[in-house]
């Protein structure tokens, strides 16, 4: 006796999702471009942010505390406008934003929206915001 092969099930295919004008939705677009300049800014934002903390712990002098805090902001304002396009760029503005919070105090007076955005940047990390 010749074995037969077990019944196929046949499964209806799913309609595709089709966009309010009728078109169907094309393949996601390739990324915009890698994060090389966004990952070396936070790179200098996080040697940055050593040297704000030695000036604040009066470990450096008060003209290279200066210019190490300038340097500081503007790599923040240029984290803050470049977009990331890989995973690495987003955990690194993560990360940016992250300690910006914390060197700002924010989250420190028990207000709830603060404690929940410090919150939501660690889970992005994977680790503890506080």
């Amino acid at each position: 006796m010749i074995a037969r092969p077990a019944a196929r099930r046949r499964v209806k295919a799913p309609i595709p999702a089709t966009h309010a004008d009728g078109s169907l939705p094309q393949a996601a677009p390739a990324p915009a471009g890698d994060d090389t300049e966004l990952l070396q800014a936070c790179r200098e934002f996080f040697a940055a942010e050593c040297l704000v903390r030695l000036w604040n712990a009066d470990r450096l002098s008060e003209t290279a505390g200066e210019t190490a805090n300038a340097e500081w902001r503007a790599l923040l304002s240029r984290i803050t406008a470049e977009r990331a396009h890989t995973p690495d760029g987003v955990r690194g503005k993560v990360q940016a934003a992250l300690i910006a919070m914390q060197s700002a105090g924010v989250g420190e007076s028990g207000d709830p929206v603060a404690a929940a955005a410090m919150a939501a940047l660690g889970d992005v990390l994977g680790r503890a915001a506080a």
